[in-house]
């Protein structure tokens, strides 16, 4: 997978932001683990965000350099929160 670290990033950084009134983060960092109740929920946003990134390839853009770009993460959470909250 060739933009692994790009979809970690960006998978963590929303799950942090989602669920950040839910989880202990201290905690997680000593199990090393976020623990069965976010397992569903984390993978399917490591796919959303992994075909949201790559999305980018079909109009010849540099899926790297959009991922350093605030517009990336700006739009890939204005997409999905607005989906969650419908």
């Amino acid at each position: 997978m060739g933009y692994r670290a790009n979809i970690i990033y960006y998978t963590t950084s929303w799950f942090s932001l989602k669920y950040k009134e839910k989880i202990d983060l201290q905690d997680i960092w000593n199990r090393q683990s976020i623990g069965n109740e976010f397992d569903e929920d984390i993978g399917e946003m490591a796919d959303q965000v992994s075909k949201y990134l790559t999305s980018v390839i079909d109009s010849g853009r540099n899926v790297t350099q959009w991922a350093k770009q605030a517009s990336c993460w700006d739009e890939l959470i204005d997409k999905y929160e607005r989906i969650s909250k419908s």
